[in-house]
């Protein structure tokens, strides 16, 4: 447990789901925030998240089954939103006209960039801070990984090669993310992308592709390239390429070939500050308390901006449509992108691209619940 001092900011919860779980972790793990209301249509959810944290200190919440009910009862520092994507941008605009100082959402940050942009709007008219829970950002070797290209250690980027899987809105926003943090947050300029979608696949009730492919174009002159669901092993890092060397981030580890290296890759295990890299939840449950602690620093003034700061999300969520868009049009997009609904939508719904089943399935169909707040896994469709 952190020690930070005596002052607690008062946290309440819309959603109480898997991510939802992990920011109250940090919440709690910082001993700086008292959770004192949760929210979600299942009482079930509510009683659940009660058997992980009761035994905690800093954990008393009120129960609601109605995010409004719950926002009119009290102010709170902090709302967290870990709903399905949907609704974040609907719980994010109720939050911010609450006024409370931080709000953290989910990744994506919304459904489409229209959506993002309302969010955007409504936290800057009620003086909210809006941070989007990209939370990789705060992982040891992530900013190891930074650091070492600050510094120069491989040269130039010219290259950086990630692999994905289960939708460009979903896991791929990581990767996303994770390219501009290592360039230390340079502009994209442009993006190249196409998709495949032959079934009617779902995540989380946003329509996703098969397969996809994005190449990514950086002011500085470095190109990222983004599979997904094209190889088996996709995972949460990247292989960097620089002029000099070249650094395989892992989400625990990285390697790093270069001069110095005397020819060989040199391992480099970063342990983390709060969790050991030995325990199975280590990247969650480090980069979560991380980014909890950041809030806290944002909310007493040692920092004016948090790492995950809105227009970081917006930017990843921008990349992923931008892939859309350029299989939509068949041309390179310039950004920004000018399209702020849903391209993937408007690519179905123009018969651009048709499955061969009409069969809707979501990969994700395994976190519903029946009426009694019971997870079925036996549905075999979103719907």
């Amino acid at each position: 447990m952190i020690n930070m001092g005596k002052k607690k900011y008062k946290v309440a919860i819309i959603g109480c789901g898997s991510m939802s779980s992990n920011h109250v972790y940090g919440y709690l793990t910082t001993d700086k925030f008292n959770i004192v209301a949760i929210s979600d249509p299942h009482v079930k959810a509510m009683l659940e998240f009660d058997s992980i944290f009761a035994h905690m200190k800093n954990y008393s919440p009120k129960h609601f089954t109605d995010p409004l009910e719950m926002l009119d009862y009290s102010d709170y520092d902090v709302i967290s939103i870990g709903t399905w994507h949907k609704l974040h941008s609907k719980w994010t605009i109720e939050a911010a006209r609450h006024s409370p100082r931080v709000i953290l959402c989910e990744k994506p940050m919304a459904d489409s960039l229209k959506t993002a942009k309302e969010m955007i709007k409504s936290c800057e008219e009620n003086n909210v801070s809006l941070i989007i829970g990209h939370q990789r950002r705060f992982l040891p070797s992530f900013i190891e990984a930074k650091d070492l290209i600050s510094n120069g250690e491989i040269g130039k980027i010219e290259l950086i090669k990630s692999d994905s899987a289960m939708g460009l809105f979903n896991w791929s926003t990581h990767h996303f993310d994770m390219f501009r943090f290592l360039l230390n947050d340079v502009e994209c300029d442009w993006v190249m992308g196409s998709i495949e979608r032959s079934s009617n696949r779902f995540e989380r009730e946003i329509k996703i592709e098969d397969k996809a492919i994005g190449t990514f174009g950086f002011q500085n002159g470095t190109v990222a390239i983004l599979l997904s669901d094209l190889t088996t092993n996709f995972y949460q890092g990247c292989m960097i390429y620089g002029s000099e060397g070249v650094i395989d981030l892992r989400t625990g580890y990285l390697r790093l070939f270069n001069g110095k290296t005397l020819g060989k890759w040199e391992l480099r295990r970063i342990d983390g500050t709060y969790e050991s890299l030995l325990d199975s939840d280590f990247e969650i449950k480090e980069a979560s308390v991380r980014q909890v602690k950041e809030i806290y620093e944002l909310l007493c003034g040692k920092i004016k901006i948090h790492r995950n700061h809105y227009i970081n999300g917006y930017k990843a969520l921008e990349m992923a449509s931008a892939v859309y868009e350029s299989t939509r049009l068949h041309e390179m997009i310039k950004l920004p992108l000018k399209t702020l609904d849903y391209p993937l939508d408007l690519l179905v719904d123009s018969g651009h691209v048709v499955p061969k089943t009409n069969e809707p399935y979501d990969i994700r169909n395994f976190l519903l619940r029946d009426k009694k707040g019971v997870r079925d896994f036996k549905l075999k469709r979103f719907d």
